[in-house]
């Protein structure tokens, strides 16, 4: 099956879209080369903005991290510490 993208106006098969469970046939109207170039874009212009984005991630990805090797390691709720948070709330 084929569709034509709404950004570039070109017909690509459905593999060349960006998938949507919400859409009839499964796929967003743009191709997954606009949607890249859009994405660049937002980038671009947003760097800031991305960057805080990434920042947030990662610090929030890291504390689950140390709570969980906190736990493993059996040294969770010393010194009153109930979450990785209140440790870091005492830095």
């Amino acid at each position: 099956m084929r569709k034509k993208c709404c950004r570039c106006r070109v017909e690509k098969p459905l593999e060349s879209f960006v998938k949507n469970k919400t859409s009839k046939d499964g796929h967003k109207g743009y191709c997954l080369d606009c949607h890249r170039q859009r994405t660049q874009e937002w980038r671009d212009n947003n760097q800031k903005k991305n960057q805080d984005a990434q920042r947030i991630y990662y610090w929030k990805t890291k504390a689950k991290q140390l709570e969980a090797q906190i736990k493993e390691s059996g040294l969770y709720g010393i010194e009153g510490l109930s979450t990785i948070e209140d440790g870091l709330k005492n830095l």
